[in-house]
């Protein structure tokens, strides 16, 4: 598992469905990731 500190904007920019960014939260809801907020 890997750890990855994000801003709270990253977080929300990866929340929607047709984000680029959308593979981090599927990675967190996998369990693939930690997230640390900052």
């Amino acid at each position: 598992m890997r750890k990855i500190v994000l801003d709270t904007n990253c977080l929300l920019m990866s929340l929607p469905r047709i984000s680029p960014y959308r593979k981090i939260w599927d990675d967190f809801l996998k369990g693939k990731l930690t997230l640390c907020v900052t």
